[in-house]
């Protein structure tokens, strides 16, 4: 039997039932530009929670390499 409420995909949202979707994000690098950095990393936190629904998303760190 289908579920006929108000919002029949709400049930199936894994977050309804504690689960979390976590998502990873590796955005262009610009150097030296920080403000096309941020713009870069809101661009992938944006599409990974609008489109894929990611609740935490991960990205790398932009410090420093230590070789």
């Amino acid at each position: 039997m289908a579920y006929h409420g108000p919002n029949p995909y709400k049930f199936l949202d894994v977050r309804n039932h504690g689960f979390v979707r976590v998502g990873v994000a590796v955005p262009r690098v610009h150097l030296s530009n920080p403000w096309q950095n941020m713009l870069s990393h809101r661009g992938e936190i944006e599409r990974l929670y609008l489109d894929h629904g990611a609740y935490y998303i991960l990205c790398p760190e932009l410090g420093p390499a230590h070789g």
